[in-house]
């Protein structure tokens, strides 16, 4: 597993692009959702004067405002992620090299247990992707691919997968919850032959 940080391509710049240019009219909208708070702020005034007033009415008017507050707040924060992802012009690239996989099965009854994979990346070493943008594609799992990330922090939009490689064949799956799951590119020491082992033997603080 090789991380480097490289420029991004045209295609990738395009897209981040894009990604403002949504995040941007979603502002808009919330700006003009805002409009309307002078209105709820009237009519609370004058047909619950008595109760805005109370001592014990101030918990629900402070979630009140964090209510309105909260989506204007993410849009911002996601345009300034974007804006210093294209003010950087790179992106982070994790490239791995596969000979095996095993399949964690995916459920609709319990949506965290999204499809996971285990990779057989060295000849006594497993990696874990439990990341729910990872899923299984016409090219998906790969003997040679990358995960490549476009923005850092808190509301990072996903991963692109670029494949090099063969498609792998699953040497076989695993039912949704028959084994809690790795962290996200958590390594362990030792092959897929002995995957459930180690699930077992996995500590209890590293699971996702």
């Amino acid at each position: 597993m090789d991380e480097t940080a490289r420029p991004q391509t045209s295609a990738e710049k395009r897209y981040l692009r894009a990604l403002r240019a949504r995040a941007r009219r979603a502002l808009r909208k919330v700006l003009r959702l805002y409009s309307l708070i002078p209105l709820v702020v009237g009519f609370l005034f004058f047909t619950q004067a008595g109760w805005i007033w109370q001592k014990s009415s101030l918990p629900a008017l402070a979630l009140l405002a964090a209510m309105f507050l909260a989506p204007l707040v993410f849009v911002l924060v996601r345009i300034r992620y974007i804006d210093a992802a294209i003010a950087s012009g790179m992106a982070r690239d994790l490239r791995i090299r596969a000979s095996a996989v095993v399949l964690f099965e995916d459920t609709k009854i319990k949506p965290a247990l999204h499809q996971a994979f285990a990779l057989q990346t060295g000849p006594d070493e497993t990696l874990f992707l439990n990341d729910p943008a990872i899923k299984i594609s016409a090219q998906f799992p790969n003997t040679d691919f990358s995960l490549v990330s476009l923005i850092d922090g808190p509301l990072d939009t996903g991963v692109a997968i670029v494949k090099r490689g063969t498609k792998l064949k699953p040497l076989r799956t695993l039912p949704p919850d028959a084994f809690q799951r790795p962290a996200h590119l958590s390594r362990a020491k030792g092959s897929l032959e002995n995957l459930e082992t180690i699930l077992d033997e996995w500590p209890r603080d590293q699971l996702a």
